[in-house]
């Protein structure tokens, strides 16, 4: 799932504004020093927000995060 899909569906199931998601996904980005990526970002702010993304990319993100440890 690319970045602006997973930016739909969370604006498809919130009330929070494209800018809002773009600064919590770069602040989220930040924090966590890139070792992220920024799909990975905003899927972190998704389940922040009670939302659960399709499994199929919660994998490839797990896959990607636990490449980088």
């Amino acid at each position: 799932m690319s970045l602006e899909e997973i930016f739909k569906e969370i604006e498809k199931q919130t009330d929070v504004s494209r800018e809002e998601l773009i600064e919590k996904v770069d602040e989220k980005y930040t924090q966590l020093s890139g070792l992220i990526t920024k799909e990975g970002a905003a899927y972190l702010i998704a389940r922040e927000l009670g939302i659960d993304l399709p499994s199929e990319t919660r994998r490839k993100l797990e896959i990607k995060i636990l490449f980088l440890e």
